[in-house]
C-alpha cells in the first residue's frame, strides 16, 4: 500500500529541484525515504530539505526545469512499509479510511475521507443520508482504536463542532 505525502507544487529552481506541499507533520517522514512515486512513477531521491515552506526534492532522472515542470500537479507516495509507524496517538490518513465511527454504541457511518484545512483534520462521513464534517479533536473525537477499526465520538462534540450537508 502507498502513502500520500504531498502534491508537488512547483519546479524549484534551474537544476530539475521540485518543491512538494505536505503537511507539516508528514514532511519530516521524507528525510529517510530512499524512493518516492510522483504521479504513479518511481522515483530515486538524490537529495531532501525540509524547510518551513516544504519538502525540497532531487530525484533521479529529472535534471533540468523542464523535467520538474512536468510533475507539477502530481501526486508524491511513498510505500508504506518504508515509512516509519505512527508515534502513539498519530495516524496515517490511509489507516483510518473505512474505518466506524461509532457514538454511544451506535454505528453512525464510515470515515470516508480526511481534509486538512490548517488547524485541525477534518473528518468527513455521511450519517443517515447527509454529508457531515467533524475536527479530529479531542472534543469530539474520544478513541481511535486502529485493530477494531473504531473511531469513537463524543455526542456532544458532535452538537457542537459538526457541520451537515443535504
Amino acid at each position: 500500500m502507498r502513502i500520500l505525502l504531498g502534491v508537488v507544487a512547483k519546479p524549484q529552481g534551474v537544476k530539475g529541484e521540485i518543491k512538494v506541499n505536505s503537511p507539516a507533520d508528514i514532511a519530516l517522514r521524507f528525510l529517510n525515504l530512499k524512493k518516492v512515486y510522483i504521479g504513479g512513477k518511481e522515483y530515486i531521491i538524490e537529495s531532501c530539505d525540509v524547510r518551513d515552506k516544504g519538502v525540497y526534492l532531487t530525484v533521479r532522472g529529472i535534471i533540468d526545469r523542464n523535467g520538474a515542470e512536468a510533475l507539477r500537479g502530481l501526486s508524491v507516495e511513498a510505500d508504506r512499509g518504508d515509512l516509519p509507524e505512527p508515534e502513539a496517538d498519530e495516524y496515517y490518513t490511509d489507516d483510518l479510511i473505512g474505518m466506524d465511527i461509532v457514538c454511544d454504541g451506535a454505528v453512525l457511518g464510515v470515515l470516508e475521507d480526511v481534509q486538512n484545512y490548517g488547524s485541525a483534520d477534518v473528518f468527513c462521513s455521511h450519517f443517515e443520508g447527509k454529508g457531515v464534517m467533524f475536527p479530529f479533536i479531542g472534543e469530539v473525537v474520544t478513541d481511535v482504536d486502529v485493530d477494531s477499526r473504531r473511531i469513537t465520538v463524543s455526542a456532544q462534540g458532535l452538537a457542537a463542532h459538526s457541520v451537515y450537508e443535504d
